[in-house]
């Protein structure tokens, strides 16, 4: 996923730095970021796996994606920062082979981008999700950062409109959890909340909530499945 190439790339970058930016999140509480950072390896459980794709099938999940309806919206956007990624074909007015809609208005960010991707389960028709690979500055303004891009998926997607509340709530639990509880024994920081019909789900590791070097990003990934009172972060698999 272009999450990964992108992770490869920037540790690459802070290793070779070997400095600790800013920590942003502090005021949450204060932990020792190589103590995080060591302890996620220390138990794993090699034999069990969360899978996103499973937690969807098994507990039908599905949500709707009509194709004119989300392509309109991204269109309407016009977005700087998130790129869509559909599931079919699309003409070479629309975007690109590997479903990616065009944007000229698109800057290529690497502190600073998201790309929200239809997801489909191989279960036949209309047995769809969505998942997002995020990436905002690690700076004081990372709060209002990951809200914006919920937000703006969420518009895409058809969620009506989050409670401002409950969102900015929810995005500070998974701030607070990983920055002052790190990762769990399968090196995974999570929060799930339903909100209008969807199950939202944050996920990232517990390094970035300290900080990488100098490069100052924060890494999550976002999944949106069909609410449920289902819980992805205890849903395991071999």
């Amino acid at each position: 996923m272009l999450i990964k190439t992108i992770l490869t790339i920037i540790l690459s970058f802070s290793l070779l730095q070997g400095c600790s930016p800013k920590e942003v999140l502090s005021y949450l509480c204060k932990v020792d970021g190589k103590k995080a950072t060591e302890e996620k390896y220390q138990s794993i459980e090699k034999n069990l796996s969360r899978d996103i794709n499973l937690f969807v099938v098994n507990n039908d999940l599905y949500l709707d994606y009509n194709f004119k309806k989300i392509y309109n919206k991204y269109k309407e956007m016009n977005s700087n920062y998130l790129k869509l990624k559909v599931i079919v074909r699309l003409s070479a007015v629309q975007g690109f082979d590997n479903g990616v809609v065009h944007n000229e208005n698109f800057e290529d960010n690497d502190h600073h981008m998201s790309t929200l991707e239809v997801r489909t389960t191989g279960q036949g028709l209309n047995t769809n999700f969505y998942s997002s690979d995020n990436f905002v500055p690690f700076d004081d303004n990372i709060h209002k950062n990951i809200n914006q891009s919920i937000t703006d998926q969420a518009f895409l997607i058809g969620i009506a409109a989050l409670d401002k509340k409950n969102i900015n709530e929810f995005i500070e639990s998974f701030l607070t959890k990983g920055r002052c509880q790190g990762g769990d024994k399968y090196g995974k920081v999570v929060s799930e909340r339903n909100f209008n019909g969807v199950h939202i789900i944050l996920e990232s590791e517990p390094e970035w909530f300290v900080g990488k070097g100098q490069v100052n990003s924060f890494a999550y990934t976002v999944y949106y499945t069909k609410a449920t009172d289902k819980i992805y972060e205890k849903s395991l698999y071999y």
